[in-house]
């Protein structure tokens, strides 16, 4: 297993932390931290050019058709601002569902509208999985149901439902506009960021788009498992730029005549945040790995998201006894990764439910697990 970068790759690395320092500076990040939306529209033109909004969907739909690994390491980048958005919903989750689930037609209207941002597909899954819950029931003929804690629903175009299979098979799936009357979306208090809960009341299925092509549960966990490790490359994005911030404030910021790096408390705090870097890392790496080579991955990518989830939080918390009441300021930027790392926390699966799926993926068939 390499887990080099190839040239090429660098260059994808390369390419997106510049995107964050030309487009994405702190200032820019902390205003766009109390909007509605949750991002700034104007980085979409960039993205769209830099074709990282269809680095997921096939060249034939538009998109670049581009590696796991190329994607992650773009998510990587802006982890690092923490850039957000509605990206990785959308064009990561939204697009591989429409691309397994989509027949020809369905693909060809939803997939390059995603790739050009004209689209922004979310899924509105309340748990880690696609279980096919409809809480409400509903008319025959129409959608009720009430979902919660779904990421950036306001900056939705469309939403994707997903409903039960027929006789207890796959959860199928109904993409329904965002704008119609008898859906309402409102954002949740607290402090996770840009989360709302979405109510369908009685939308008719005229008004919406089942997807109508076959595809399997295997096809339905790739998805999601591939959308997972780009949850985690984003979070491993964060851990590192905390850990930059904590080295650069402590050789700086002086103390008794002395930078505060010097003393030895200040130095296990940045320990802990290069071991949740490196386990972070290493572990999502390596699960990026076994799903672009075609390796059963599951277990992988559960113990990656586990601890890129644990992780981020650590370092974030680490950072603020290195930062002390500075940290504290908004404007400082620091609060953006604490905010950061508590809403990704549970996004597709947090770190009990992972442990929980790596267990049982190993006593089922502990050989054949990635």
């Amino acid at each position: 297993m390499d887990l080099g970068l190839s040239d090429s790759e660098q260059l994808v690395k390369e390419t997106a932390r510049s995107f964050v320092e030309r487009f994405a500076p702190r200032e820019r990040l902390v205003a766009v931290q109390a909007s509605d939306d949750g991002y700034d529209p104007r980085w979409v033109p960039a993205m769209v050019d830099a074709g990282w909004l269809g680095m997921l969907v096939p060249a034939s739909h538009g998109g670049s058709g581009a590696s796991v690994l190329q994607t992650a390491l773009v998510y990587e980048e802006l982890g690092r601002g923490p850039v957000p958005g509605p990206w990785i919903a959308s064009s990561v989750l939204g697009a591989l569902t429409v691309a397994a689930f989509g027949a020809p037609r369905e693909r060809d209207t939803l997939l390059p509208g995603i790739a050009t941002g004209e689209i922004v597909l979310i899924p509105t899954q309340s748990g880690p999985v696609f279980d096919g819950g409809v809480p409400d029931g509903g008319a025959p003929d129409a959608l009720r149901a009430s979902r919660t804690f779904v990421p950036y629903a306001a900056a939705a175009t469309h939403f994707l439902l997903d409903v039960p299979g027929v006789d207890g098979g796959p959860p199928r799936f109904v993409v329904v506009p965002r704008r119609h009357r008898r859906v309402r979306v409102r954002r949740l208090g607290g402090f996770i960021a840009w989360s709302y809960a979405v109510d369908l009341d009685d939308v008719p299925l005229a008004d919406c788009t089942p997807l109508t092509g076959n595809a399997s549960v295997d096809q339905i966990d790739r998805a999601l498992d591939v959308a997972r490790v780009v949850v985690a490359a984003y979070q491993v994005g964060g851990c590192s730029r905390l850990l930059d911030m904590s080295v650069d404030y402590s050789a700086t910021r002086v103390q008794f005549g002395v930078p505060i790096g010097r003393f030895q408390r200040v130095q296990d705090h940045v320990v802990r945040i290069v071991n949740a870097l490196d386990a972070a890392r290493w572990s999502t790496y390596a699960a990026i790995w076994r799903l672009d080579t075609r390796r059963p991955a599951a277990a992988s990518v559960s113990m990656a998201k586990a601890l890129a989830s644990e992780g981020y939080v650590e370092a974030a918390n680490a950072a603020h006894e290195v930062h002390a009441g500075i940290g504290s300021d908004p404007s400082f930027g620091l609060t953006l990764f604490t905010q950061m790392s508590r809403s990704l926390y549970h996004y597709l699966g947090g770190p009990r439910w992972q442990r929980k799926r790596l267990g049982a993926l190993l006593a089922a068939a502990p050989s054949s697990v990635g």
